[in-house]
């Protein structure tokens, strides 16, 4: 019995020495979305469930999926992609294994935020078995290429994606020598998107005679209006230093009234009343600077033109006056 029983042994021991990687690993892909140029790098983690048969030999294993200036870009869209291997695992029982593989962090979170989906992989382990179904000493691990559970994304795949994030300022400057530096001007946004911290703006203005309490949310589902005067900057998707707004998205700003200034909008040469339907890109590219110049309407050039014939008028008035009372010379016969 005795000696059965370290045959047993040792024939287990021979069936679970050799792996046989039929199909030991899968492709995990990440994507960013709307980028011109990019570095940065994101970091994962893949750790074993609990109720697997065996995990002993296993550590949670680490990997970086990097982007910098050899990443191809088309159509501002760039991909990386990264092989996620089984096969250096000493998997001692056979059985279902689970896996959660996550993206645990970015080298820049705040413009390339990591992707919180997660995925749950399946792989089986196996004894390999001859053609009487006896096992040859060898496991096969097979990974189940589409059996991702708790893929929250949808995608049916193991794809990672970001959107670049950025955020808006909008600055006022009020010129002419009949601006109300004092004035409170209007403006209308519109950003795809919404749930983006508003920062900047007094809390409390008084515009038209009204006295009106700012909001510091924008809410893409109804009407945004910001309030600026003279001097004062506003910035939307900046909450904490973080960017909010999806660097693709796109925005637009438009002044309300205002109807006795000529509007000018970031160095224009003509008159904008609005900016709109920009795409942002980069947070250098999304500062909007708006100028108001308000002129008196005296027409000086005509004053000073009249002048001469205002002086000739003058002069000959004091003439003819001055003749008036000149003495008359008496007649001494």
């Amino acid at each position: 019995m005795k000696f059965k029983k370290v045959i047993f042994i040792l024939f287990t021991l021979i069936v679970f020495s050799v792996n046989v990687y039929a199909d030991s690993s899968i492709n995990v892909s990440k994507r960013l979305n709307g980028v011109d140029n990019v570095d940065v790098s994101f970091s994962y983690e893949i750790v074993p469930k609990d109720t697997n048969p065996d995990n002993s030999n296993f550590s949670p294993n680490t990997f970086d999926i990097k982007f910098d200036s050899n990443s191809v870009i088309e159509d501002r869209l760039s991909f990386e992609n990264y092989t996620l291997d089984f096969s250096s695992i000493n998997f001692t029982k056979p059985g279902k294994y689970e896996y959660i593989l996550r993206e645990t962090s970015s080298s820049n979170q705040r413009v390339y935020p990591k992707d919180n989906n997660y995925y749950t992989i399946e792989l089986n382990v196996l004894n390999e078995v001859d053609t009487n179904n006896n096992p040859t000493g060898n496991i096969i691990i097979d990974v189940l290429q589409n059996a991702f559970l708790n893929d929250t994304s949808g995608k049916g795949e193991i794809l990672f994606e970001t959107s670049p994030l950025t955020f808006i300022t909008l600055s006022k400057k009020v010129t002419g020598d009949m601006g109300d530096i004092n004035e409170y001007f209007k403006f209308k946004i519109e950003i795809d998107g919404d749930g983006y911290t508003i920062l900047g703006q007094d809390s409390s203005v008084v515009y038209n005679g009204q006295t009106i309490n700012t909001i510091n949310t924008y809410n893409g589902s109804g009407d945004n209006y910001v309030y600026l005067k003279h001097g004062q900057t506003v910035t939307i998707g900046l909450n904490n230093g973080e960017y909010q707004i999806p660097s693709n998205s796109l925005y637009s700003i438009e002044e309300m009234d205002a109807s006795n200034y000529k509007t000018y909008v970031n160095n224009s040469t003509g008159q904008l009343k609005s900016w709109l339907t920009h795409a942002i890109n980069t947070p250098d590219s999304n500062n909007v600077s708006f100028v108001n110049n308000y002129e008196s309407t005296v027409l000086t050039g005509v004053f000073i033109s009249i002048i001469p014939y205002i002086i000739l008028i003058s002069l000959a008035i004091i003439g003819i006056y001055v003749l008036k009372k000149k003495p008359k010379k008496r007649n001494i016969n």
